[in-house]
């Protein structure tokens, strides 16, 4: 079982029943973000090329419909899961909404040649903050 209580948001703690599962996928290790207590699941597949859409009968909803062909290759994904209750959810999705909208944040070159990753990028830092990050570390 991917989650030790599929009922309980991981976010607020919250036990609800109807809790879901966002997956993210950024093709980057998101788990360099230490404050999120993300699930690493790997999904291999076949990719299959695009052949139209289809009508789902019930729903009455087109969607892409695919085509197996035997020369298709296989294809593997990093996903990280986090199982949430839907107010968490709709709290996600207004942090996307935000951070879309938003000014990108500049970059600051500070000069010191000191280089982090960050998030899934490399940024500059003093030497203060190295100092400071290496004695968290080290104790």
């Amino acid at each position: 079982m991917l989650f030790e209580n599929p009922d309980l948001c991981q976010r607020c703690g919250v036990e609800d029943p109807d809790c879901r599962t966002l997956w993210h996928a950024a093709m980057y290790q998101l788990d360099e973000s230490k404050k999120v207590p993300y699930v690493p699941v790997q999904v291999r597949g076949t990719v299959h090329p695009q052949d139209g859409f289809e009508l789902l009968p019930l729903l009455k909803h087109k969607v892409p419909k695919f085509a197996e062909t035997p020369t298709s290759p296989d294809w593997k994904n990093n996903f990280f899961l986090l199982r949430v209750c839907k107010t968490c959810r709709a709290d996600w999705i207004v942090a996307l909404q935000t951070w879309f909208v938003n000014e990108r944040t500049p970059r600051v070159t500070v000069g010191t040649g000191i280089f982090v990753r960050e998030n899934g990028v490399n940024v500059e830092i003093t030497q203060e903050e190295w100092e400071a990050r290496y004695k968290e570390k080290n104790g």
